[in-house]
């Protein structure tokens, strides 16, 4: 018997990948999906032209030295930070490149989202930046709650509980939204995506799994994946009109 041909993509992150939302992503990789996680070795400490340049750098040596197909690349503030930095990869490599917004706004798209919350454990200076991204894209933020005191973008555990009764006061207090977007995978929404939907009555986007199916639909693949939301179990069509 023939063996099922898997599909290679690659994934960079600013940090190192073996942090603890990276192990929750890799177990709703599919079987027939390899995923190589490797660190573009420059922290979001650095300055901003320093850390396109070690993405760019990272990014071609990987596609050189790797048998992958598509690329995903993490970390939300760099792209908006530096807008021309997408034009510069898909200049660079020549197979699909997804960044964190570049696979979110056509995956609420697909739920017809246009009214969202926006969920990260970022700055107000780029949760700005990022609202005025999503806006260009037609999205309007109705809320986007100051949540970087909880630490998890500089590696506080926040439970998954405690994310969820934040979600609920926020859904409650924001009757108006047709999606929740969770931008920033350390907050790591995983575990409770399912149950946002079914209690709170709301689509969820979250970063990492949007990014996989971004990718992945990019070149042409499709999955259902149960337990991590309907975007992935549904797992709607990428047109070009998203």
């Amino acid at each position: 018997m023939e063996a099922v041909k898997k599909v290679h993509i690659g994934l960079l992150t600013s940090r190192s990948g073996d942090r603890p939302h990276f192990d929750e992503f890799r177990r709703l990789v599919p079987a027939e999906v390899v995923l190589t996680i490797e660190s573009v070795g420059v922290g979001p400490e650095a300055n901003v032209a320093a850390r396109t340049e070690g993405v760019l750098r990272r990014a071609s040596a990987m596609t050189r030295d790797n048998p992958i197909q598509g690329l995903i690349i993490t970390g939300a503030p760099l792209t908006v930070l530096n807008p021309e930095i997408e034009k510069k990869l898909d200049e660079a490599i020549a197979i699909p490149v997804t960044t964190p917004i570049r696979a979110a706004t056509p995956a609420l798209r697909a739920f017809n989202a246009e009214k969202i919350i926006l969920m990260t454990p970022f700055d107000d200076e780029i949760n700005s930046l990022i609202q005025n991204r999503l806006k260009r894209s037609g999205l309007a933020v109705l809320s986007c709650p100051s949540l970087e005191y909880l630490g998890a973008r500089t590696g506080t555990h926040v439970p998954a509980d405690r994310i969820f009764e934040i979600m609920e006061r926020i859904v409650r207090e924001t009757p108006g939204a047709d999606a929740v977007y969770f931008q920033g995978a350390p907050f790591n929404p995983l575990p409770i995506i399912g149950r946002i939907e079914s209690e709170l009555k709301l689509p969820v986007i979250a970063s990492n799994p949007a990014m996989l199916w971004h990718n992945l639909s990019s070149l042409g693949h499709r999955f259902s994946i149960r337990g991590y939301g309907r975007l992935l179990e549904i797992w709607p069509a990428l047109t070009n009109s998203q």
